[in-house]
C-alpha cells in the first residue's frame, strides 16, 4: 500500500558557493499528511524555502529522500506525477501570473495539460469561485489589488487540482485585509482535504496550523502544535522569533486568568473573553 503524504526523511541539502558549499538543510525529517496544515517558521537563512523547493522536486536532496505519496522526487520517471501533485504558490504573485486577463491566466495550466475545452472551463470557474474572484474573469491582472493577485496565483495552481500545496510566504507583500483573505483561503483548502505546507515569517499565521516546524540553521529545532511552541516565549526570542502584538496580548490575558488558547489571534474571541 502506497504511503500517502509528503515525506522528508533525514534530508540534507547543500548549495554550492564561492569558498565552500553552504548547508541549507541538515537531517530534516517531516511527514505532511493529506488534510494537514504544517506551518514552517524560522529566521532568515534557516532553510525554509529550500525545504519548500524540495517538496515537489524543484530541488533534489544531497542525502536522504523526499517522497510524495510514495513516489521518489528524484526519480525522473515520477517527475510529472510529483510536480502535478504538489502545487506551489510563491511570495510575489507577479512571478506566477502569465495571462492577459484573469480567466486566461487560470486556464494556462489546464490548457498545457491538453484537457478538453469543457473541462478547462469547469476548472477555471471552480478555481475562481474558490478564491472569490468570480465576476473578474475579463479583468486585466495589473488592475487587481495585491491580495487579489495572490488569490489569482492560487487559482492558477488550484486549476491543476493538486493534492498538496506549498505556500512560500504568500502574505509577505499584502496589507492586513489581503493577508486575512489569503489565510482564510489556506484554511479552506486544508478543510477540503489538501495537505498544506505554509512557510511564513509571521507567528500569527501559525494559529490554525495542525503542527509547526521551526527550522534553525538547517535543522529541525521544534516540531509540535502551535500551543506547544508558544508555551516558551523566551525560547522563541532565542530563536529570533518574536510574538506579534496580538499574541502578546493573549499571553498577558492568560496570565491574568482569562481562558484563551495561546494561539488565539481573533480579536472577536479575545473581546468575548473580556466581556462574555
Amino acid at each position: 500500500m502506497t504511503a500517502s503524504g509528503i515525506r522528508f526523511s533525514d534530508v540534507h541539502y547543500r548549495y554550492p558557493a564561492p569558498g565552500g558549499a553552504v548547508d541549507a538543510l541538515r537531517g530534516v525529517s517531516l511527514h505532511v499528511h493529506p488534510g494537514e496544515l504544517v506551518a514552517v517558521v524560522g529566521p532568515n537563512g534557516s532553510g525554509k524555502s529550500t525545504l519548500g523547493l524540495l517538496s515537489n522536486g524543484l530541488l533534489a536532496p544531497n542525502m536522504g529522500s523526499v517522497t510524495v505519496d510514495g513516489l521518489d522526487s528524484t526519480d525522473a520517471s515520477h517527475t510529472w506525477d510529483v510536480r502535478s501533485s504538489v502545487g506551489v504558490v510563491f511570495q510575489n504573485p507577479d512571478n506566477q501570473i502569465v495571462g492577459t486577463v484573469v480567466e486566461e491566466d487560470v486556464a494556462f495550466g489546464p490548457e498545457n495539460l491538453g484537457l478538453p475545452r469543457e473541462e478547462i472551463r469547469m476548472r477555471v470557474d471552480r478555481a475562481l469561485a474558490t478564491v472569490g474572484l468570480t465576476g473578474l474573469e475579463r479583468r486585466e491582472p495589473h488592475l487587481l489589488s495585491g491580495g487579489q493577485k495572490q488569490r489569482l496565483a492560487i487559482a492558477g495552481v488550484l486549476a491543476l487540482d493538486p493534492r498538496y500545496m506549498l505556500f512560500d510566504e504568500p502574505t509577505a507583500m499584502l496589507d492586513p485585509a489581503g493577508r486575512t483573505d489569503v489565510l482564510d483561503l489556506i484554511e479552506r483548502l486544508r478543510s477540503d482535504g489538501r495537505g498544506i505546507i505554509h512557510i511564513t515569517h509571521h507567528l500569527a499565521d501559525i494559529a490554525t496550523a495542525d503542527r509547526v516546524l521551526v527550522l534553525l540553521s538547517g535543522r529541525a529545532g521544534f516540531l509540535g502544535t502551535p500551543s506547544e511552541l508558544l508555551e516558551s516565549p523566551g525560547q522563541l526570542a532565542e530563536w529570533g522569533l518574536e510574538l506579534p502584538p496580538i499574541m502578546r496580548l493573549t499571553a498577558a490575558l492568560r496570565d491574568a486568568g482569562y481562558d484563551l488558547p495561546l494561539s488565539e489571534v481573533r480579536p472577536e474571541m479575545i473581546a468575548g473573553a473580556l466581556w462574555p
